[in-house]
């Protein structure tokens, strides 16, 4: 599976810029820009839409760019290096590649809305039972798919109400499907319980839930 994603990532790259790529990579082997605002526009920006296009597939869903930036030009080192020069083998490359995208995976999650309020009161309960409830049994399907179990309401209440008001915005023909925003919400229900249950560093360390899982 993660060979038809690495090729899609690489249909993303200009071959017109390949020369180009290669003189740049032995130009700069062994180093990695240190400014953060300059990255998109100078290191590597032949690789940026591969590099998007991988941590699209690993997390479900393209992350705020204030989460991304500071990780998302090493998606690009590792695709260069695995693309141009052969350095790194292809589960190594994926492996590096993943620790990155993980990085952006939790600055994500510790200011999503999963980690900001831990309390269910009354009203939040009422609402669960009353509010949009013809799309209840959709999203639970979701989380149920992504996951492999429902998890308590503790857990995924808000965020099952949030997932609600968004599926209600959709084409009745495109409720069931799987998009981004259910990718992020569940990924948040995911990191939440974790890091309530067992902390901070093995939610950190949890699995990618995107469609690329190997």
């Amino acid at each position: 599976m993660w060979e038809a994603v690495l090729a899609g990532a690489f249909l993303n790259l200009d071959p017109i810029s390949e020369e180009r790529c290669k003189r740049y990579f032995m130009l700069h082997k062994t180093t990695l820009p240190t400014d953060v605002e300059h990255i998109s526009k100078t290191y590597l920006p032949e690789y940026e839409l591969p590099a998007m296009f991988y941590i699209e597939q690993r997390l479900g869903y393209l992350p705020d760019p204030k989460h991304a930036k500071r990780h998302e030009f090493y998606v690009r080192w590792a695709l260069c290096r695995f693309h141009l020069d052969e350095i790194l083998r292809y589960e190594h490359c994926v492996n590096e590649m993943d620790i990155h995208v993980r990085h952006i995976r939790n600055a994500d999650m510790k200011e999503a809305i999963c980690l900001r309020d831990s309390t269910i009161s009354y009203s939040d309960l009422l609402k669960y039972e009353n509010h949009l409830v013809e799309h209840k049994d959709i999203v639970r399907s979701k989380i149920q798919c992504l996951l492999g179990y429902m998890p308590d309401l503790e857990y995924s209440l808000k965020i099952e109400l949030y997932m609600r008001e968004f599926t209600n915005e959709l084409k009745p023909e495109s409720r069931f499907e799987i998009n981004q925003v259910d990718y992020r919400a569940i990924t948040g229900i995911q990191y939440r319980e974790t890091h309530i249950k067992h902390g901070v560093d093995v939610a950190d360390n949890l699995p990618l839930l995107g469609p690329g899982i190997a």
